[in-house]
């Protein structure tokens, strides 16, 4: 039998703004951790150069609409009811989870974009009429690294964050720091090796960009590195840990000088 490495990412993290609209219905499921991947094609807003991987790292800013429950696999329809029972007011946006890219790909062929059926909870027919929407038959295919804030935070929903388009810069911080994994190491490396494998395109070499080496489409706003580091087996994941502090109560400076938290294995 084949043992997988556990991958243990290690980056800085500090509080974001940026935020990365979805269904609310694929948001809880990358949450518990029952898919990892976004599939892609852009919103009515996002102009002619369609979806871009603006960001590496990002909130998650769930989105409601009665017909997501009709667009989903059965399991995830059962699901979508409990969400939109509990979903919050119409002037309140609740925030659960972030995510960190770690792995995407451009689709140009239907039978790919098929072959992830099993990683994911749209039905077929979704994925097909995305993959045919617009001038270019493609689609996005973006693995992510999903945590759980400590505690949900919920903030207004202010008129600007509405529209199709993908991206949100919100109006204040959010603290990202003592998130948990929404799967541990073991469990995320051998879902990745299957998105991977099923694409049937190569892993990016240790220490090399995603963004460089992977993603087809330049994001706006080059990400920092990933590092990732291979351990033989077991761990217990990846969790934010808190940089030391300076007297004054400063944190020292992450990567390129900022000040922020790192995901690491302790």
């Amino acid at each position: 039998m084949q043992i997988l490495p556990v991958i243990t990412f290690r980056f800085y993290a500090w509080p974001m703004r940026a935020a990365f609209k979805d269904w609310a219905v694929v948001v809880d499921a990358l949450g518990h951790g029952e898919q990892i991947l976004i599939l892609r094609k852009g919103g009515i807003a996002e102009g002619k150069g369609g979806f871009r991987l603006e960001h590496d790292e990002f909130l998650l800013f769930p989105t409601l609409y009665h017909q997501q429950g009709e667009m989903v696999i059965p399991s995830a329809r059962s699901r979508y009811d409990e969400l939109a029972e509990n979903f919050p007011p119409e002037d309140i946006l609740r925030l659960e989870y972030f995510a960190r890219v770690v792995d995407s790909r451009e689709i140009r062929s239907l039978d790919d974009a098929r072959r992830l059926a099993e990683q994911h909870i749209w039905r077929d027919q979704v994925i097909e009429e995305r993959f045919e929407w617009g001038k270019e038959q493609k689609i996005f295919a973006i693995a992510l690294r999903v945590f759980r804030l400590p505690e949900p935070v919920e903030l207004p929903l202010l008129k600007e964050y509405g529209g199709c388009k993908s991206w949100i810069e919100l109006n204040e911080e959010i603290d990202t720091s003592q998130s948990t994994p929404a799967l541990d190491d073991a469990l995320f490396a051998s879902r990745l090796n299957e998105f991977r494998e099923t694409l049937r395109a190569p892993s990016p070499a240790l220490g090399e960009s995603i963004t460089e080496s992977q993603s087809a489409v330049c994001p706006t706003e080059p990400g920092r590195p990933l590092t990732p580091s291979l351990s033989p087996g077991g761990g217990e994941g990846a969790r934010l840990v808190a940089p030391k502090r300076r007297r004054g109560g400063r944190a020292d400076a992450g990567a390129e000088g900022r000040p922020g938290l790192w995901i690491g294995m302790e």
